[in-house]
């Protein structure tokens, strides 16, 4: 999944197609960097924009968020040799349909991508 900055996230296809609706139109942003992803078996790396489609959140899948107080290295379960680094005022955050999907929200874009839920 290719995020609103050229951030490419790993994610299941069940996981995918349970939280967003997959739309008719391809992903229209472009970047200084075109994300790429690469085969770790064979070392080749793809483009991504060319394969990418735009998709819509369907609003099901609900997040706990806390922002950062220090700086952090996040390994996650998709690539133990590979950290996401975070840092003050970014979030660390884990699905509520899965505590093990962890993951860092840069703080600048937290606010563009996810609303809060009224406590009751």
């Amino acid at each position: 999944m290719v995020g609103i900055e050229g951030e490419v996230y790993p994610i299941t296809k069940e996981k995918f197609e349970n939280s967003y609706e997959l739309q008719d139109r391809p992903y229209g942003r472009q970047f200084e960097y075109a994300p790429s992803i690469k085969d770790t078996h064979t070392e080749e790396k793809k483009q991504v924009l060319p394969f990418a489609r735009a998709a819509i959140s369907k609003g099901s899948a609900k997040i706990y968020a806390r922002p950062l107080t220090k700086s952090v290295k996040l390994f996650t379960i998709w690539d133990p040799e590979k950290y996401y680094s975070g840092d003050p005022g970014d979030y660390i955050a884990f699905r509520e349909d899965d505590e093990h999907d962890i993951y860092v929200i840069r703080g600048h874009l937290f606010d563009r991508l996810y609303e809060p839920l009224d406590p009751k």
